[in-house]
């Protein structure tokens, strides 16, 4: 995978994206009951400012970013959602896919009858790669597509709930950035193979996979097909009746 360094150049104007962003949405609505959702709107300009290459009608879909040469897509949420879109763009365009990794998740409970904001906690949820691949698992017949590449921005958000108490868990409202972490991308195979473990032997099984990744059996297997469908891994002869892998690309 490529890092692309974060300027402060870049930090100020994702800074100040941020305040333009949610100055406009609040003139709309009330916060944490944003029509439009934040993340996105956010993510979306700092990819291009240029509004006149947002939300473009292109082949029978709405694409978040055309330039009139590449189609940029943002997903907050499932990839699956991008399938039947991203079937028909790569056809005739590259295609950017950009996935913002959440790091850290600040919540912020708002009280419905007065709509003060209770005091925040941080989420004891992290985010890793894994949700990445995890997400990437939903286009499983796109991934290798050589028209697609994807890009990863870690951020810091602030989550909004609406509550009736402090104790309420509260319906979950608008997701705000707060801070830009990272930014990689994903082209060839061998970016992609700099996601696996660094202590993966040369010839593995799930279970070894599963203690260097530190993740649950039950998400290896989603994560070993990934890289088989991306040639990063390529599978080897059992050990005994266990499968097993090898790496496909150094």
């Amino acid at each position: 995978m490529s890092k692309n360094i974060i300027s402060d150049a870049e930090t100020d104007r994702f800074t100040r994206i941020i305040a333009e962003v949610t100055e406009s949405a609040v003139e709309r609505s009330s916060i944490g009951i944003l029509s439009e959702k934040t993340l996105h709107a956010v993510i979306k300009a700092f990819c291009d400012e240029d509004r006149s290459h947002h939300e473009q009608r292109l082949e029978g879909y709405v694409a978040d970013i055309f330039d009139g040469n590449r189609v940029t897509e943002i997903q907050t949420r499932s990839f699956r959602n991008l399938r039947d879109k991203l079937a028909v763009f790569t056809k005739k365009y590259p295609v950017t896919v950009v996935y913002p990794m959440v790091m850290q998740t600040t919540v912020r409970k708002v009280l419905k009858d007065t709509g003060e904001v209770l005091k925040p906690r941080k989420s004891p949820k992290k985010g890793s790669f894994h949700s990445f691949l995890f997400e990437l698992y939903e286009l499983m017949d796109l991934v290798s597509d050589p028209n697609i590449k994807f890009r990863v921005l870690q951020v810091n958000i602030e989550e909004y709930r609406l509550v009736k108490n402090e104790k309420d868990r509260g319906e979950k409202g608008d997701r705000i950035p707060s801070a830009l972490l990272g930014d990689y991308s994903f082209d060839l195979a061998e970016d992609f193979a700099e996601l696996l473990p660094e202590a993966l032997p040369s010839c593995f099984t799930a279970e070894e996979y599963s203690k260097a990744a530190r993740l649950h059996k039950s998400d290896v297997y989603r994560e070993l097909k990934v890289f088989v469908r991306l040639g990063v891994l390529k599978e080897a002869e059992k050990q005994g009746r266990v499968k097993s892998w090898t790496r496909a690309c150094n």
